[in-house]
């Protein structure tokens, strides 16, 4: 048994080392030669993915980065691939929430200036994507960055309000007013909030 893993193992350590060195096809024989006595390795379908990825078949390797991200359970760096495919494929949704999901990793992990390079571009995907706002208002927040938090926060009221969630567009503006009550901005959002509120009652 010990030896048989062994094999496995290695065919998985030489796939490696062939992406490493361009050997595309020997990679492919090693991964797949690796997964029939490691199924539930991530490292190998992480392996496939590349190959295929270097192949030029992104199908395949979308499938293969969401079986390691799936089995890895909290690798940012499996998530961030299944996203950067999904966005190759013009799957913009699936890939904002992937940003959304590794950006959440990442934080958890405390790498905070991953965690929110993640979110912002998952934002950039797509803008009303409400998780992603709202995390990044937090962390500017957190960050002590007044204006930064604002920005975030303000279309996050935005996005709530054109999606009829009046009373917690209103809630946020209030959050916003407690850290920048002087500001005609907060105000002009904020009464576009209470209008919609009284509109909808």
């Amino acid at each position: 048994m010990i030896d048989t893993t062994h094999r496995y193992t290695l065919a998985l350590e030489i796939g490696e080392e062939a992406i490493r060195q361009g050997k595309w096809q020997q990679a492919l024989t090693c991964f797949q030669t690796a997964l029939t006595g490691l199924p539930r390795e991530p490292r190998v379908y992480n392996g496939l993915g590349d190959t295929h990825m270097a192949l030029a078949d992104r199908g395949r390797a979308l499938s293969c980065y969401k079986e390691a991200a799936r089995l890895a359970g909290d690798s940012a760096e499996y998530v961030n691939k299944v996203a950067v495919v999904q966005e190759s494929l013009g799957l913009v949704a699936d890939a904002a929430r992937s940003y959304l999901i590794s950006g959440d990793i990442f934080w958890s992990k405390r790498q905070v200036d991953l965690a929110e390079a993640q979110w912002a571009h998952a934002v950039n995907l797509q803008g009303d994507l409400i998780p992603a706002r709202e995390r990044l208002a937090l962390a500017r927040k957190h960050h002590g960055d007044t204006a930064g938090a604002t920005r975030h926060f303000l279309a996050l009221a935005d996005i709530l309000r054109r999606d009829g969630r009046c009373l917690m567009a209103l809630h946020v503006c209030y959050t916003v007013l407690a850290d920048q009550p002087d500001s005609p901005l907060v105000w002009s959002a904020t009464d576009q909030a209470w209008r919609c509120v009284a509109v909808r009652d």
